[in-house]
């Protein structure tokens, strides 16, 4: 059976999940609970996620939805401004990079 994701924060009316995948992965849902209003930012540190997770140095992000985009390299100091929409989720795959060793 699979692991069950958890959440990691809530800051106003967003959630932040992660699960750990495969192979050092983490996916990342970002959800925004308001109900009304346009879609929002949400600032995701990446150091929000490092309690954990093996990325030291660096990791590539690719949101999945709502749609697919990808979002580079990132260290593990970076900041991504994400865009919710209300009662939206974002789902991110954030994968390390070849010179990531795993621990």
């Amino acid at each position: 059976l699979g692991k069950q994701g958890f959440q990691v924060i809530k800051i106003e009316d967003f959630e932040l999940w992660v699960r750990f995948l495969s192979q050092g992965a983490l996916a990342v849902a970002v959800v925004n609970r308001r109900e009304i209003g346009s879609p929002r930012n949400f600032m995701l540190a990446l150091t929000f996620l490092s309690k954990g997770w093996p990325c030291k140095q660096k990791c590539v992000i690719t949101q999945l939805l709502p749609t697919h985009k990808d979002l580079g390299l990132q260290n593990c100091t970076s900041s991504i401004k994400i865009l919710v929409n209300p009662t939206g989720t974002v789902l991110l795959k954030l994968t390390l990079s070849e010179d990531t060793p795993l621990i």
